[in-house]
């Protein structure tokens, strides 16, 4: 009955999620022109970036990622080792030299995503394939990340902004991020399935990308903006 319900859902709804997706594709390409890598490590970056996006695509279309009977369950075995993976880049020699290089600008535009991502959720919601605890209606307030990653964006570049407001902006938003993929959790049907409907949208395709490509490029965004913040010459950029 679920999958009915997700192959039911309007064209439009994939349409917008394709298009947030195109957000975040845009972003990451943008942060290859700005680290201005040479031309090997340019083709490398971008042939891993394209792993990121394909892996997750095929496991979910030949029907991997949705057996969750499996414990831990399959999805959860793909994205636990990309989350410590960004971590461990993030706090990597390699992960300071990328925030060094990154513009503040980039790090806070990349989150303004999740604004668009959580009315989509609640749309999702409506249509019986999300839990409403998964939803600004709910327990998830990450809307609040997205709203104010773009009112931050136009008060930076107008100047605005000082290192502290962002420090404390950047922490809230993880926060919310954590707690948003925790209520995703906790709505699988196995091994917690404490909410109903069950989240088991985020097994398919093309809704595979927002456990594997979206959250994880908030998470990389919030990590490496705290890494640009500790640094004399991240704190210069905003003086």
């Amino acid at each position: 009955v679920h999958l009915l319900l997700i192959t039911a859902l309007p064209a439009w709804l994939t349409y917008a999620f394709y298009a947030l997706v195109a957000w975040g594709v845009a972003a990451v390409l943008a942060a290859f022109r700005a680290l201005s890598t040479g031309t090997r490590m340019s083709v490398l970056l971008r042939l891993g970036f394209g792993v990121w996006l394909v892996v997750p695509a095929y496991l979910a279309n030949a029907g991997v990622l949705s057996q969750f009977d499996a414990m831990p369950p399959m999805l959860v075995r793909v994205v636990v080792p990309m989350v410590v993976l960004i971590v461990t880049f993030s706090f990597s020699r390699a992960g300071a030299w990328a925030a060094e290089r990154l513009p503040f600008g980039l790090l806070i535009a990349v989150q303004i995503f999740r604004l668009p991502l959580e009315v989509l959720l609640h749309q999702l919601h409506g249509h019986r394939v999300l839990p409403v605890q998964m939803t600004f209606a709910g327990l998830n307030f990450d809307i609040l990340t997205g709203a104010s990653a773009l009112v931050l964006w136009v008060l930076h570049r107008r100047g605005g902004v000082s290192p502290g407001v962002l420090r404390m902006w950047n922490t809230i938003g993880l926060a919310l991020l954590v707690t948003i993929v925790t209520l995703a959790v906790l709505s699988f049907p196995k091994p917690f399935g404490l909410f109903t409907p069950q989240n088991q949208i985020v097994a398919y395709f093309p809704w595979v990308w927002l456990p594997t490509f979206l959250v994880q490029l908030a998470l990389l965004g919030h990590l490496l903006m705290l890494r640009k913040l500790r640094t004399a010459s991240g704190r210069a950029e905003l003086t």
